[in-house]
């Protein structure tokens, strides 16, 4: 789980919730380090600079774009995936249609 100081109340309820579950928190990083962590990784993010970082860090990545357009601001690489709805709102998007895209990446 990636955070920044903007997460900080968020981040320390995910932490009590998730706690022994085997989540990793990497909390207020900076980029070189962050860049480092996400290396041949899978990530799942949405339109994000961190997401472009994780693309050039050679992370497997998920992106979930809403009313931003994907052609034109997302990562272009070979080991990005795109997820938008058709109706362009983030809410609209399916969980199964993620976990699907996670576990491809899982199997391969």
């Amino acid at each position: 789980m990636i955070s920044g100081e903007a997460d900080e109340a968020q981040t320390d309820e995910l932490e009590r919730e998730w706690k022994n579950r085997g989540v990793r928190f990497a909390r207020n990083l900076p980029l070189p380090s962050l860049a480092a962590v996400l290396d041949r990784s899978i990530f799942i993010g949405h339109d994000s600079g961190i997401s472009h970082l994780a693309t050039a860090a050679g992370a497997n990545c998920v992106l979930l774009f809403g009313p931003t357009d994907p052609d034109v601001w997302a990562p272009k690489n070979e080991n990005v995936r795109v997820l938008r709805p058709p109706s362009g709102k983030l809410k609209h998007l399916q969980i199964e249609t993620v976990e699907a895209a996670l576990a491809s990446l899982l199997s391969s």
